[in-house]
């Protein structure tokens, strides 16, 4: 990875990807050697469909973005 690539941590809801493929762009537009690429990142939410949420706890969709 080129000191230009970096990555974009996402959660990999249609939203979440969106934004940051807007963002992505965003960045490219400013600057055209950037390299930046996005990186789907499941969170706890995602790991345990089954469960319900307040079991799992607080920070279920961003604590392992954070």
């Amino acid at each position: 990875m080129s000191s230009r690539t970096f990555r974009l941590g996402t959660r990999g809801s249609p939203l979440a990807l969106w934004q940051a493929e807007w963002v992505r762009q965003a960045l490219l537009s400013a600057d055209a050697a950037l390299e930046p690429k996005l990186l789907v990142i499941k969170t706890s939410a995602e790991n345990f469909p089954e469960q319900e949420i307040p079991l799992i706890g607080t920070g279920v969709f961003s604590r392992e973005i954070d």
